[in-house]
């Protein structure tokens, strides 16, 4: 691989489409090739970002391309684990959509597959990639002083009514592995494991099922409430729903404060600010003041331009294959709990 490392796409939806752009701002990218299961979708993406009709190609045929160093996976949640194997043993380096898998088993299987290849891979959190994301885990794991001191309690919210919007209907199928747990409840989830450092140690959920689609027998989780609790005995309260604009939101409660962000997943790439509401036994008292991050970035052009250094300079990528293995862990006793599982 030479300076610039070159992607491809595999998928053509929505998320596609986020990303294309992306990738061309990130330092040290390019992007050289979309493909789909579909060769005249392929081509007609590829058509709508200016890239020429070479550029385009089946999915199979993105296993081979030599012009291909890097491949940013989009397609439905149950072929994430499957294709990123696949592109890996073709010695490609790989960032899949969230969430890898709803099963630790797999996700131990894409890391294998990647330690085995010798190729960097990373389950798509994009907004790990923020200053203000750095500021929540400093906050959480470090005590940061004169924040909040030691974090006692995560909550957040992560809830969109996404019926309005084209293809809902890949959100709401079994079959390919939708639902609010696996489509939204993993960022909480990700975020409390991420500030805290931690495993959780114990678990609950329940959830309100969705009626199945056409076609399918069993419906997805339409809305899921989920807690945890950690070794460092913080607990995390988090609700998800994928039909409820029921709002997002993320709170660090600590000793001496609250820290909150109306925006944990999507911090504003010029000015993201936080409120921080501070207790009588704060160090400077009590009262309410806004943390401001300014010209932290957007967070997928982070994400890719981090994703390339890690590959130039031969490293694991944050998040690592071990950490999805924990997500998938978390995940899959959920949606075991909610009766929403596979």
């Amino acid at each position: 691989m030479g300076e610039t490392l070159r992607w491809g796409i595999l998928g053509t939806g929505m998320i596609a489409a986020k990303v294309a752009p992306c990738i061309r701002q990130a330092a040290g990218c390019s992007l050289t090739c979309v493909a789909s299961r579909d060769g005249d979708r392929a081509r007609a993406f590829a058509s709508s970002l200016g890239l020429p009709a070479s550029a385009a190609c089946d999915a199979e045929a993105l296993l081979a391309r030599s012009d291909v160093d890097a491949v940013y996976v989009t397609v439905p949640n149950s072929l994430h684990t499957p294709w990123s194997v696949r592109l890996l043993e073709a010695g490609k380096h790989v960032i899949c959509e969230k969430p890898l898998t709803p099963r630790a088993e797999e996700a131990r299987a894409v890391g294998a597959a990647a330690a085995k290849a010798g190729r960097v891979f990373a389950e798509g959190f994009m907004y790990l990639h923020h200053p203000q994301t750095d500021l929540l885990v400093r906050a959480g794991r470090e005590g940061e002083p004169g924040l909040i001191g030691r974090v006692r309690t995560v909550v957040a919210s992560f809830c969109i009514d996404l019926r309005p919007r084209p293809n809902a209907w890949t959100r709401f199928s079994h079959r390919l592995e939708g639902g609010a747990m696996l489509d939204l409840g993993c960022y909480p989830l990700s975020l409390a494991r991420t500030v805290l450092g931690e495993e959780p140690v114990h678990l609950g959920a329940t959830a309100r099922e969705a009626a199945p689609q056409p076609g399918e027998s069993r419906g997805v989780d339409a809305l899921t409430s989920f807690s945890a609790r950690f070794k460092s005995e913080a607990v995390l309260h988090a609700l998800c729903a994928i039909d409820a604009n029921a709002g997002v939101f993320a709170e660090l409660v600590g000793e001496t404060g609250v820290l909150r962000t109306e925006t944990p997943f999507r911090a504003d790439p010029v000015r993201a600010e936080l409120r921080l509401t501070r207790f009588e036994n704060h160090p400077r008292g009590a009262g309410v003041e806004t943390i401001v991050i300014e010209n932290g970035g957007d967070r997928f052009v982070n994400q890719f331009g981090a994703f390339a250094r890690a590959v130039r300079e031969r490293r694991a990528m944050t998040p690592t294959p071990d950490w999805s293995v924990g997500q998938a862990a978390a995940i899959e006793t959920i949606t075991g709990m909610t009766g929403c599982g596979w």
